[in-house]
């Protein structure tokens, strides 16, 4: 039995190696990754006061809108607060404890890629930023160029002052 698998053994080096110096390949295995297309906006400093939030996005003439409470998305719009973290408990029994704090640290758009569009954010119905946003966008291929040929992602960064 042992020298079955030992020829077995040798006989796949052989195989492989033999591949490798023909200049044979595996052949190309593309995954399902999918393009996780959007444009994220910054906002520096992040929004911190105590209030009520609600965002809104004019995409020509679209409208997206979100009431904050929690990290969420809704109707297209992600909003993440601001958070802090801390090590708690003792020994094993150690964890990281992740605590939102209020406010708006940025807002990303989900599945679009708008050349510009206006974000407006209000605390507690009062307007505290309006913005047109412009962002960078680059293309990326998920999953390769042997995979994707010409389909390209496109992801997109901007930053707001809001001081």
């Amino acid at each position: 039995m042992i020298q079955r698998i030992a020829s077995v053994g040798l006989g796949f080096a052989f195989a492989v190696l033999a591949s490798t110096i023909s200049g044979g390949c595996a052949p190309l295995e593309c995954t399902e990754r999918g393009c996780a297309d959007g444009a994220t906006v910054a906002l520096e400093p992040p929004l911190t006061e105590e209030g009520a939030y609600r965002v809104e996005v004019d995409i020509g003439d679209e409208r997206l809108g979100c009431e904050v409470a929690r990290n969420r998305i809704c109707e297209g719009i992600w909003v993440r607060m601001p958070s802090e973290s801390s090590e708690v408990g003792v020994g094993d029994a150690k964890r990281i404890k992740v605590v939102d704090l209020p406010g708006i640290e940025s807002i990303r758009l989900e599945s679009r890629t708008p050349e510009r569009f206006t974000l407006r954010v209000y605390r507690d119905e009062a307007l505290v930023l309006s913005e047109m946003v412009t962002p960078s966008y680059r293309k990326y291929q998920p999953n390769g160029p042997e995979c994707d040929g010409d389909h390209y992602c496109r992801a997109g960064d901007a930053t707001v002052r809001t001081d």
